[in-house]
């Protein structure tokens, strides 16, 4: 799986895959065979593992993940349902996330705050000053962010949007997850404000105390990317995350346009 979609993605190990096995990809509805994206890649440097590339795909209908290639593993998060596919094809299978609301209260108090700091000689990214900010919950250092106001904002919403599926996803298997995992940080991150930096800007660079380190190296608009890049393996077998472990999913029947008509 892809090594950053979130932690439960290793909860693929609590149960057995069954799935649907149809004969083709689920494709995109759409005539084209390409169109425009908005391209924008990362390098992370995990604390105690090797670094590596993440680049997003964004369209009007989607948003995809991969590792910068067509080949390898990738996440497809459709904007228009708010759902979640992470594919793997190591093991031919797709995790469906789909989105639902925070329905739990935090198991700790939460107090959230930020910090502004100004950074003289900090560059300008389009032409926008990058403004560094440092995140607090209880009194923790949380992460640190260099954002940008203004740049690549159709993206950054996005994002939002994404990870506010994730936050859902997170928050429904908050009673599995360990009491020592569960610290303020990790709280409001993942489940109670997890887009408290995106709110403020596109972040550039973000580091967390861990030693975690993610920043952005490039960026386009227009770029002509295939439709192709926009469709499920429908052969997989599908899954999703119940309340006892794995639990079979279905593909779906069909996809939207990575380029929907208003």
């Amino acid at each position: 799986m892809m090594r950053w979609a979130g932690k439960w993605l290793v909860l693929r190990s609590l149960g057995l895959f069954v799935g649907c096995l149809l004969s083709a990809a689920v494709m995109a509805a759409t005539t084209s065979q390409s169109g425009p994206a908005t391209v924008v890649q990362y390098r992370e440097f995990p604390h105690g593992r090797p670094p590596y590339v993440t680049r997003l795909l964004v369209t009007p209908g989607y948003i995809r993940f991969d590792e910068g290639r067509a080949q390898g593993n990738y996440m497809l998060f459709v904007r228009a349902t708010r759902t979640l596919y992470s594919v793997d094809r190591g093991d031919g299978t797709v995790l469906v996330i789909a989105p639902r609301k925070v329905a739990v209260k935090s198991p700790i108090p939460l107090k959230l705050s930020k910090r502004y700091e100004q950074v003289p000689g900090a560059p300008r990214i389009g032409g926008r000053q990058a403004l560094h900010y440092t995140f607090y919950a209880n009194g923790d250092r949380c992460m640190d962010a260099m954002v940008v106001p203004g740049l690549l904002d159709g993206v950054r919403r996005a994002l939002m949007t994404y990870k506010a599926t994730l936050a859902g996803q997170q928050a429904a298997d908050l009673d599995k997850t360990p009491r020592s995992m569960q610290t303020a940080c990790s709280l409001a991150d993942l489940i109670f404000a997890p887009d408290r930096v995106l709110r403020l800007g596109m972040p550039i660079v973000e580091w967390h105390p861990n030693g975690d380190r993610k920043e952005l190296t490039d960026y386009r608009h227009g770029a002509d990317v295939r439709a192709a890049l926009f469709a499920l393996p429908s052969d997989y077998r599908y899954y999703r995350i119940g309340a006892q472990g794995m639990a079979p999913a279905q593909a779906p029947l069909h996809l939207p346009s990575p380029w929907p008509r208003n």
